[in-house]
C-alpha cells in the first residue's frame, strides 16, 4: 500500500460496487506479491535465489514422491539455467504486469521506480546468459566437442509430461 498515491483511494468512486473496489485491491495487492524484482538489484537478487533455491527443493520433492516436475524446475543449480527462469519470468509475466499497473498511477514515483528496477533485473540476467552462453561456446570450442542440438533437447522437453496442480507443495500442500 506504500506504492499508493495518497488520494489513490478518493479516486475511486465512491459509488463503485464492491466487486470494483475488490478487484482493484486484489490487483494491488497481488502486484506487491510481485515485487521481489521491483526493488534494487542486491535485493532482487537475494529474494530470486530464495525464489530458485524454494523451485529446487520443490522440484527434488516432486520427483522423489514421483510426481511430475515443470522443467523450468529442473537444474536451478546452474546459473545460467537460473538466470534464464528469472528473465522468463520477468520478460512474459512482471513487465506487462507492472506496464499496466503504472497505467493507473503513471506519476508515482515508487511505482516508476519499480518499473526500473525490473528493466535493471532482467538486463543483469540477460547478460549473465550472454556471458555464459560465451563461456561455454569457448569451452566447447576448445575441447573441440560438439555442442548438443537444440532438436535433441526439444524431444526430451517435449516428452516431459507435465500435470497442472492448484496447490504448490512448496507451500507444504501436495496437490
Amino acid at each position: 500500500m506504500g506504492l499508493l498515491s495518497h488520494d489513490a483511494f478518493e479516486q475511486l468512486n465512491k459509488n463503485s460496487s464492491a466487486e470494483i473496489y475488490n478487484t482493484f485491491f486484489g490487483a494491488v495487492l497481488h502486484t506487491a506479491d510481485l515485487a521481489g524484482q521491483a526493488v534494487p538489484l542486491d535485493q532482487a537478487l537475494v529474494w530470486g535465489e530464495r525464489v530458485i533455491g524454494e523451485f529446487s527443493m520443490q522440484a527434488q520433492k516432486e520427483q522423489l514422491i514421483g510426481l511430475p516436475t515443470a522443467p523450468f524446475m529442473l537444474n536451478l543449480t546452474d546459473t545460467a539455467n537460473a538466470a534464464n527462469v528469472q528473465s522468463g519470468y520477468i520478460t512474459f509475466i512482471l513487465k506487462p504486469w507492472w506496464n499496466s499497473f503504472k497505467v493507473f498511477f503513471p506519476n508515482n514515483l515508487s511505482i516508476i521506480a519499480a518499473v526500473k528496477n525490473i528493466d535493471g533485473c532482467l538486463a543483469f540476467y540477460q547478460n549473465h546468459l550472454a556471458e555464459a552462453k560465451s563461456k561455454k561456446a569457448k569451452m566447447l570450442g576448445e575441447a573441440n566437442v560438439e555442442p548438443v542440438s537444440d532438436d535433441l533437447e526439444k524431444e526430451k522437453v517435449s516428452k516431459i509430461k507435465v500435470i497442472p496442480r492448484t496447490k504448490s507443495m512448496a507451500n507444504g500442500i501436495i496437490g
